[in-house]
């Protein structure tokens, strides 16, 4: 069961409109996924896109992925964290 609020909630605000709440959900997402790679429960992770303006109306500083895996790498591990991302669109990759 997830506890998200769902789509037609009020709790998204305005649609097109920054929102601090799905920024911090973003955000406690990503910090979660990394947990689990650091407790041997999960070997990988997979991202979509994630709205920097709703980060930044949580109060969250980061400019995107790599800064916010940058700082959980830190904090689970003691040590900096070399971003390696993959980009694939059908046949196109790059990494």
């Amino acid at each position: 069961h997830c506890p998200c609020p769902q789509r037609n909630s009020s709790f998204w605000g305005i649609p097109g409109e920054a929102q601090a709440q799905p920024g911090w959900i973003a955000y406690q997402a990503i910090g979660m996924a990394v947990r689990l790679i650091h407790m041997g429960k999960a070997r990988g992770l997979v991202t979509g896109p994630i709205s920097k303006e709703n980060l930044w109306k949580a109060d969250i500083r980061f400019s995107g992925h790599t800064e916010i895996l940058e700082a959980f790498s830190r904090q689970f591990w003691g040590a900096p964290y070399q971003a390696e991302m993959l980009f694939q669109f059908n046949r196109f990759r790059m990494l």
